[in-house]
């Protein structure tokens, strides 16, 4: 900014607009107000004192306020100059590795996962991408402590987002999938064998680590996934929400 003079009381008094309380990126204009005249150009510049977020006061002129150009007192341009020039040391990390591929699954098209992924609507927060995107990926999720493990959506239908995501091994993710395409029972680890004897029957199952356990065969569908549920409950300490509500069979099956 050019070099300026503080002219405390204007010569013509003049209508000010009141933005008093509003929100200008971290700024927030105070009421207080003063003009002020360019060495040598006689132009006479309002100028509104606002409040930081950060807790500190300045004065910024008006124009650069209602457009936007000045957003703080110089915190927000310090703090993005430090990101900018700071190594994050995790260039060729597991974590930044993840960050890459969960974005290129999800936004580019001709990634072989594109169509699990972005191609069933599943986003990444915009607070993970661009520039400072994985700083604030890192951030949110912290290092990833076990090399076996890899980023999980706790809904698997959801977004990824820091509140929806997890580092997880590959049994626990493993329990925590949606329902395949060809299910026609509606819940994970429950198979319709079709009529025997007249009588339709189902059958459960569970993977507990590598091996696979059957819990029975079963009259009715809701008994079968009762049994699921159980055994969900008691080898992996909590229920999966993998169940499909409204699901037709054939019953010439």
């Amino acid at each position: 900014m050019a070099e300026i003079i503080i002219e405390q009381t204007p010569s013509k008094v003049k209508t000010i607009k009141n933005i008093t309380g509003q929100k200008f990126g971290r700024l927030t204009p105070t009421g207080n107000t003063k003009y002020v005249i360019y060495k040598g150009g006689g132009r006479r510049v309002l100028l509104r004192e606002c409040l930081c977020e950060c807790g500190k006061s300045c004065y910024v002129i008006t124009q650069r306020l209602l457009g936007g150009n000045t957003k703080s007192c110089g915190c927000l341009k310090r703090e993005q100059t430090i990101q900018r020039n700071t190594k994050h040391g995790y260039a060729k990390s597991k974590e930044h590795d993840c960050w890459v591929r969960l974005n290129q699954r999800c936004k580019n098209p001709n990634n072989k996962a594109y169509a699990n992924y972005g191609g069933r609507g599943i986003k990444v927060s915009d607070r993970w991408q661009g520039k400072f995107g994985f700083i604030n990926f890192l951030s949110d999720m912290g290092p990833c402590h076990n090399k076996a493990y890899s980023i999980e959506r706790i809904d698997v239908n959801g977004d990824y987002e820091p509140a929806n995501c997890k580092w997880a091994s590959d049994i626990e993710q493993s329990r925590n999938h949606r329902i395949r395409k060809d299910n026609v029972t509606g819940m994970s680890g429950v198979y319709f064998l079709g009529a025997g004897k007249r009588v339709r029957r189902w059958q459960a199952c569970i993977s507990d680590g590598n091996k696979t356990i059957y819990l029975g065969i079963f009259l009715t569908r809701e008994e079968a996934i009762a049994a699921r549920q159980e055994a969900e409950a008691r080898y992996w300490g909590r229920l999966s929400k993998n169940l499909c509500q409204g699901v037709q069979i054939n019953s010439n099956a």
